[in-house]
Order: structure tokens, then C-alpha cells, then sequence
């Protein structure tokens, strides 16, 4: 029996404000058509405007915000769903914001409407169809950035929005390249010359988790992909993510990812 692992795909048309970090174990390709966007993935801000297509990769913290209306088609898609090349081909798309010019755009978005078509049909084939469309998809996307109208552009970190001040990306910066340390708010405090609520409060405003609960997230992603990438036991794992026991690993893992680690390799370990 012919099986497509998970695939979703929707539209939306809306005005969507609020936003937070979130992560997921499948790719995301989103494709905006109006309205612009800012994105937020890796500690790095990026403007998304008419016509534009990113991608993120699984286990990824990232977000979307916006203050006006946009349409946006966004396909949610788990890894074995591409081919090896697909997936080399996703990597190399990762962190860049790519814009289309109008007539390629137009063509996309026709194969995205087939493909949302395909995805509510009863088809017999439609688990083949919704393959075979996916690699026209992948040819457009490439025959289109290498266009000389595209366009990749990133907000540096004197972005203006309160949300992501400065000091925010200070402290992000400093948490993802010391997730598997030690951490404490008087650290944080020494970095920004800020007192700890003032930290607290702006680091809350701008992503709705605190501190720590970025760090947990940052280390439960790192060893997220060491489970499925790696055959590494579970005591390195630990140690690789800044855990203090492998005990300790296996219990937060299991109380915010819902299984314990070894069942999570089992399910989502990346055969090459």
C-alpha cells in the first residue's frame, strides 16, 4: 500500500496580530500573495511582502506577526513525504526570503490551489497526485528564484517594533548559543545592564514564553533532532543538550513532548 506521510495545506485571508514562538516536527512552506508579514525564525527578523515564499525547517522556533491583512498559502509537510534532493534543495531555501515576480507567482498559486483541491478529494490516487504536483511545485519555485528580480531581505536588529527591541534579540541571541549551559536572570542582567523585571516583562511581550521556557524549547529541539538523526545513546543526548541527568532528560521530555524519548526516535528516526 502506497502511503504519503503528513501533508496539510490551507488558505487564509485575515488580519492576525498576535503571535508566538512555536516549533513542529514538519517542514513549513509558506507562500504569501498580499499584505506584508514580519517573520521571526533563528533569532533573526525578515520583512515578507506581496509575492513572497520561505521555508522552515522542522524543530525551528519561529513565528509570524502582522498589523494588516494578507493571504497566505501554507503547506505543513513531514520529511518523508520529499525526496533526498527535495529535502537538500528545502535546506538550501532555509533562512532566505525569496520574491517572485508576478507572472511565476501567478503559476504557483495555480498549483497551490490544485494541490488544496487534491488534498480534500477522494481520489484514488490522491496521495500520488498530491506527489507528483509537489515536484511541479519545486521545479517552479526553482526556475523562479533564479530570476534576477529576486529578492532576499533581512531586518538587521535595530528592527523598530517594541516587540523585538534590541534587548530582546540580545538575550536571544545569548540564550541559543548558551542553551545547554547553565542560565540565571542575574546573567542576563550583567548582559543588558537591565534590572531582572524589566528583562522578564519585555522578553514576555515580545514571544508569550519566559526565558526559560525559550531555553527548555531550545533544548528540546536540539534533542529532538539528535533523536532522529543521530544514534547517539540517551545519556550523551543529555549531556550534548545541557541536561543534568539523563533521568532528568527523559522526564521533562515525556512531560512536554508527551513520550518518552526512545519511543520518539522510534517514530520519527530519519532513515538515510
Amino acid at each position: 500500500m502506497f502511503i504519503v506521510a503528513f501533508f496539510e495545506i490551507s488558505f487564509s485571508e485575515r488580519y492576525s496580530k498576535m503571535a508566538y514562538l512555536h516549533s513542529h516536527e514538519y517542514y513549513e512552506l509558506y507562500f504569501q500573495f498580499t499584505g506584508k508579514r514580519s517573520y521571526f525564525c533563528n533569532n533573526k527578523h525578515y520583512i515578507l511582502d506581496k509575492n513572497s515564499f520561505v521555508t522552515t525547517k522542522p524543530n525551528t522556533l519561529h513565528k509570524f506577526e502582522s498589523d494588516e491583512i494578507f493571504q497566505r498559502i501554507l503547506i505543513s509537510a513531514s520529511a518523508e513525504l520529499f525526496s533526498p534532493l527535495q529535502i537538500e534543495f528545502l535546506n538550501y531555501l532555509d533562512e532566505k526570503i525569496i520574491t517572485f515576480p508576478e507572472d511565476a507567482m501567478l503559476q504557483i498559486r495555480e498549483t497551490l490551489e490544485s494541490l488544496i483541491d487534491l488534498h480534500s478529494s477522494t481520489a484514488h490516487d490522491k496521495q500520488v497526485q498530491i506527489m507528483l504536483k509537489l515536484g511541479l511545485l519545486f521545479h517552479q519555485i526553482n526556475v523562479a528564484k533564479s530570476k534576477p528580480i529576486e529578492a532576499e531581505r533581512t531586518l538587521e536588529h535595530n528592527f523598530t517594533n517594541y516587540a523585538m527591541a534590541p534587548t530582546v534579540l540580545k538575550i536571544m541571541d545569548y540564550i541559543q548559543t548558551n542553551y545547554n549551559k547553565p542560565l540565571s536572570l542575574d546573567d542576563l542582567c550583567k548582559l543588558c545592564s537591565l534590572s531582572k523585571t524589566w528583562i522578564c516583562k519585555c522578553f514576555w511581550e515580545a514571544n508569550h514564553m519566559t526565558v526559560f521556557n525559550y531555553k527548555l524549547s531550545l533544548q528540546l529541539n536540539k534533542s529532538k533532532s539528535l533523536l532522529t538523526t543521530t544514534n547517539y545513546s540517551i545519556e550523551k543526548i543529555a549531556a550534548l543538550t545541557g541536561f543534568s541527568s539523563p533521568n532528568y532528560f527523559s522526564m521533562i521530555f515525556k512531560k512536554n513532548m508527551g513520550i518518552p524519548p526512545l519511543r520518539y526516535r522510534r517514530q520519527f528516526f530519519k532513515k538515510k
